[in-house]
């Protein structure tokens, strides 16, 4: 497995949950830091004794956090998924993590091995450029879709999330400028107001989501912020062919930037290994 970059240990923003008792803040941080260490305790701690609706409320908690960690990031390819870490990590039983495993599995954001352990899929060029392709298709069309339904609050949040990138990018945060890019793009989405098409919309999201953790550790995702200015005009009016032209060429931007880093270090490591055997040859 490559390793592309150290695991996040913060994921700024808590997600907030409601139980039918009280109000629950469970941060991706919450599955990220040790156990021990006090945070993850700090966070969704399960009684006893459960009744079924609240067995399926931490069912969806913990489906809703993991999910949110491959969309933005967290995960990276090849990294391995271990549900009793995950569940120290949640201070809760095994049964409602591997749920949550099970469901991104079948949405392709993990896959399951014949020896019955659960990874993120390895690092695949052919996978980014296929990704790309769809992507370009289904996403452009929700985008094209927001635009004809355009309204002055949309445009408002498309507008305020784009300033979030642009100020991340001042302070060079590309993890909040990573989390702001994918807020945009839902935000844009959901807008296209397609019941039926903001699911593939996820799945496409959840099987990109390592890749754009990659370009957490590099500054090539900079580049996409001009093609969101161009989506924020284009929601501004109504224009539908321009919307969908600036998601496509913000898609493309990214997967040409993951390939060539991707490129980048497969050929640092080879070199590596180079002057590895001379040293021991020599």
């Amino acid at each position: 497995m490559i390793a592309w970059c150290r695991l996040r240990k913060q994921f700024a923003g808590p997600c907030r949950f409601r139980h039918r008792a009280a109000s629950v803040t469970l941060p991706i941080a919450a599955f990220l830091a040790a156990p021990g260490t006090g945070t993850a305790d700090r966070h969704l701690v399960i009684a006893p004794k459960l009744d079924p609706v609240a067995v399926n409320l931490v069912h969806e908690r913990v489906y809703a956090v993991l999910k949110q960690a491959v969309l933005a990031g967290v995960f990276i390819p090849g990294q391995k998924v271990t549900v009793r870490e995950i569940a120290a990590r949640f201070a809760t039983s095994a049964m409602p993590v591997r749920e949550a495993i099970r469901r991104l599995v079948t949405q392709q954001a993990f896959e399951a091995l014949p020896n019955r352990t659960v990874r993120v899929p390895e690092f695949s060029p052919a996978k980014v450029q296929d990704l790309c392709r769809v992507r370009c298709m289904v996403e452009g069309t929700a985008a094209a879709w927001a635009a004809e339904r355009a309204t002055p609050e949309l445009v408002r949040q498309v507008e305020a999330l784009f300033a979030a990138e642009l100020e991340a990018l001042e302070r060079d945060d590309l993890h909040a400028l990573l989390e702001a890019n994918r807020e945009l793009h839902f935000a844009v989405y959901r807008a296209a107001e397609a019941p039926s098409l903001l699911p593939c919309c996820e799945m496409l999201g959840l099987q990109i989501g390592p890749y754009l953790g990659v370009l957490q550790c590099d500054q090539t995702l900079r580049f996409s912020l001009q093609d969101h200015g161009k989506l924020a005009r284009a929601l501004r009016r109504r224009d539908a062919a321009g919307a969908r032209d600036a998601i496509a060429q913000n898609i493309t931007t990214s997967a040409r930037h993951i390939l060539e880093l991707w490129q980048r270090r497969h050929e640092g490591e080879k070199a590596a290994r180079r002057r590895g055997r001379r040293r021991a040859e020599g």
